[in-house]
């Protein structure tokens, strides 16, 4: 079965290096899809790159957040990468992960509750390690996002 067109254009790091700038764009293209499919596609999907919605309570507020993101596989785990596009703060979405204990977790039709753990140390090295050889261009981003390391987090389901 050949590739998909758009993810082979994406993984080349000129073109990645485009559309981070693009984002806007990117980020819009993904809200109007979800709508369009009722929460079901998003543009990651089309692109043929792993993707969930999570949704976790604000941190400070407690109100549900949804976001979407792009998960590296690893086995029963989902682990979510706070790349934030290479920006130099990290997502508002992986503060709120840290604070919360559980997430729930849309995976195209496929709705469930996940436990969150962030990874650290040796954990968060291997899970790195996972994460660039799943999407090497997490490391132009991490250029990009120059001395911030980003955060990591293990999401299981738990029903």
């Amino acid at each position: 079965m050949p590739s998909n067109p758009l993810k082979l254009a994406i993984q080349r790091p000129s073109i990645y290096r485009v559309l981070i700038r693009w984002r806007a764009v990117a980020n819009w293209s993904e809200r109007a899809l979800r709508r369009v499919t009722k929460e079901r596609i998003g543009v990651l999907d089309l692109v043929g790159l792993p993707s969930i919605q999570l949704t976790v309570a604000g941190r400070n507020t407690g109100i549900l957040r949804a976001t979407s993101l792009q998960y590296v596989p690893d086995g029963d785990v989902m682990l979510v990468v706070a790349s934030n596009w290479g920006s130099d703060c990290h997502p508002a979405w992986s503060a709120n992960l840290m604070a919360a204990k559980q997430a729930t977790v849309r995976r195209r039709e496929e709705q469930f509750t996940a436990s969150v753990r962030m990874l650290t140390a040796v954990e968060r090295a291997q899970a790195w390690h996972k994460a660039l050889g799943f999407w090497p261009n997490y490391q132009i981003a991490q250029e990009m996002a120059g001395d911030r390391e980003f955060r990591i987090f293990a999401l299981e389901r738990i029903q």
